[in-house]
């Protein structure tokens, strides 16, 4: 039997990569987005909370419309207990006085004689507007940045150095003065709709109908009493 050869040593095994420094995936708080069924929605309260979320995203577009392309947008919606809600762009008599003439000359209704300062408040109204959304926009560059600080403050394990801290301190200033200016914004909106109340004529029977007018800032709840 012939003996073994000391001069071939083994090779040595590969050592195994180590994962203890490697930080393991983030874990999902939220269920993110998911299709929505298109059907009614049974539960009542959910239906409520639905409509209003909803009914808020569709004037936000008209909003955005109006104010990126100029064209004159009116949106009308009624609850399912036929509360009204609606949105115009700038005029909401005008806008149904154009659509009636269009589609049917006869139908049309004379035109309401507004007051000389509505075309300039119609002007500051749509300058209010981008305002708010220029501000809802930066707001959510700033909520998006305070994530990554936080994700980077996660990621080193402790309380950071300290450009941290100054990142904070910018943020937490930068974010102060654009809740501050959005405020503002929803105010100034709110006034100058408040004085411009919104009124047209119904094409079911019609009555004349006061609009409810949109604000952003109320639209967060809404009554089931009243719906």
């Amino acid at each position: 039997m012939a003996a073994p050869n000391n001069n071939n040593p083994q090779p040595s095994p590969v050592a195994e990569p180590n994962d203890n420094n490697v930080l393991p995936p983030p874990v999902k708080k939220t269920k993110g987005r998911r299709r929505v069924e298109m059907k009614k929605v049974e539960i009542t309260s959910s239906r409520y909370v639905t409509f209003s979320k909803r009914k808020k995203g569709l004037f936000n577009k008209a909003a955005e419309l109006s104010i990126l392309t100029g064209a004159e947008t009116l949106a009308i919606v009624f609850s399912g207990k036929g509360k009204l809600f609606s949105f115009g762009g700038s005029s909401c008599d005008a806008v149904i006085q154009r659509y009636l003439a269009e589609t049917n000359p006869e139908a049309a209704v004379e035109p309401v004689h507004h007051n000389k300062n509505d075309a300039a408040n119609s002007e500051r109204l749509v300058s209010t507007r981008q305002q708010y959304f220029e501000a809802m926009r930066l707001l959510e560059e700033e909520k998006r940045r305070g994530e990554m600080i936080q994700k980077r403050k996660e990621a080193a394990g402790v309380v950071g150095p300290a450009e941290f801290l100054r990142e904070e301190i910018d943020r937490a200033v930068s974010w102060e003065h654009l809740e501050r200016l959005k405020g503002k914004a929803e105010t100034r909106s709110q006034e100058m709709i408040m004085h411009r109340q919104c009124s047209f004529t119904s094409l079911m029977d019609g009555r004349v109908v006061m609009a409810e007018n949109y604000t952003n800032n109320n639209d967060n709840t809404i009554s089931m009493n009243n719906m």
